[in-house]
């Protein structure tokens, strides 16, 4: 029986398979990562097509959620039967500044159904009916979305780190939705083109691959409508109470806008983070939870965006724990800046972020969607292992210069919902 913990391994270097780059014959550029024991292969087609490249809000998130009900080549009974007679499965993952088309299938099906999903990016047609639907279910949603404390206090939050007018700022709300026209689709549809997709492949594909996809994606000749970002300023915002009056459970989002991972700073920053809220043995869940026991849980991220970022800290508790708990994290917040972290405090966030990295990693899936955000945030294929090896660098001294010049100098917005 075991009756000693094994020793801890300070993680050194994360594996990253080689990665293989080329170009389809019109130049759209391919990330292909071969790896994994079974004949599976993934296959994502993902643009610059998000909400900085909008001319009318909602547009991009109403395209992705469309684009399996019907194209010019397919009708959305035929991209479902062809999708489930073979096993596979489809979506169209979305992000604040990408539309995605990701497909996982078993490798002898990727010629059968590499026209399926080529057609969803060259002809997309989005049926009146289906926008209809679509928005009559999602303003169903988010109505019910609307009365909860939690998403009350992260949209707010969000609209005040960037500005109720700002791509990554703007909340959905039904009349938003209402207003989407067709017109409104097909229009933000002209960005897509080959000078504004990236093919991400990863698996064990067939020797024919690269011939299945020029054949197909390859003759694509439709540049895309040249993008570039919207992205306005804001002016610092000022601390928000909002009284929604549905139930006892209070939520707090505390925070600012940050920067994407380019910055100098990221790297201590999310080290700080993890000391402060990141993960289950951090400084405000000992604090509040464990020793206070004011709230369930309550944690800290720092969030990257191609242009942006933010930090935030969040919770739920009763309402009557919300003064102590806004206590408590400036406490911590200004220790940070006060207290040199103990070198055994430091180095177990920094073993925690390792294995986190090394978890995140494993499989050809996983490091594929590793190295499509770095691609996305233009970043290089060695980016985990700089990471790494600049998260290991940091001191408490950086700590401490990083939380004074962040969280102590500069002011933090503060959302309460209840």
């Amino acid at each position: 029986m075991l009756k000693q913990a094994p020793p801890i391994q300070r993680v050194n270097e994360i594996p990253v398979p080689k990665v293989h780059r080329s170009t389809l014959q019109n130049g759209i550029p391919i990330i292909f990562l071969e790896g994994g024991s079974q004949k599976l292969v993934r296959i994502d087609l993902q643009m610059r097509a998000g909400r900085p490249y909008e001319k009318k809000k909602l547009a991009s998130t109403a395209c992705a959620s469309l684009l399996k009900e019907g194209t010019r080549s397919f009708a959305a009974k035929e991209i479902a039967n062809h999708i489930d007679n073979l096993g596979a499965a489809l979506s169209t993952p979305y992000s604040f500044d990408h539309i995605r088309v990701s497909l996982i299938c078993l490798s002898k099906y990727f010629a059968d159904l590499v026209p399926l999903i080529t057609s969803m990016i060259t002809g997309p047609v989005f049926p009146e009916i289906e926008l209809e639907l679509y928005k009559g279910r999602t303003i169903e949603k988010l109505k019910i979305d609307l009365v909860q404390n939690d998403i009350l206090a992260y949209r707010k939050a969000t609209e005040l780190y960037f500005g109720p007018d700002h791509p990554y700022g703007y909340n959905s709300s039904p009349e938003l939705y209402r207003n989407l026209d067709r017109g409104d689709l097909l229009h933000h549809a002209s960005i897509f083109g080959t000078r504004n997709l990236t093919v991400h492949l990863a698996g064990r594909p067939e020797k024919d691959w690269y011939q299945v996809l020029n054949k197909h994606l390859g003759k694509w000749n439709v540049p895309g409508e040249p993008v570039k970002a919207n992205l306005p300023l804001v002016e610092s915002p000022d601390d928000v109470e909002i009284r929604s009056s549905v139930n006892r459970q209070a939520a707090i989002r505390i925070g600012r806008r940050l920067f994407n991972r380019q910055h100098e700073d990221y790297c201590g920053m999310l080290l700080l983070n993890t000391i402060l809220g990141g993960y289950f043995g951090s400084r405000l869940m000992r604090n509040i939870r464990e020793e206070k026991g004011l709230t369930y849980g309550i944690q800290s991220a720092i969030e990257t965006l191609k242009f942006d970022g933010y930090f935030s800290i969040s919770c739920e508790a009763d309402q009557k724990n919300i003064p102590l708990i806004l206590d408590q994290i400036a406490v911590e917040l200004q220790r940070l800046c006060d207290e040199s972290v103990e070198e055994s405090e430091l180095q177990m966030a920094k073993n925690y972020l390792g294995g986190y990295l090394l978890s995140v990693s494993d499989g050809p899936f996983a490091m594929m969607d590793l190295l499509r955000s770095a691609q996305a945030e233009e970043l290089a294929d060695d980016y985990l292992n700089v990471l790494l090896q600049k998260i290991q660098a940091v001191t408490p001294a950086e700590i401490q210069r990083l939380a004074e010049k962040h969280l102590i100098n500069h002011p933090l917005v503060k959302v309460v919902a209840y």
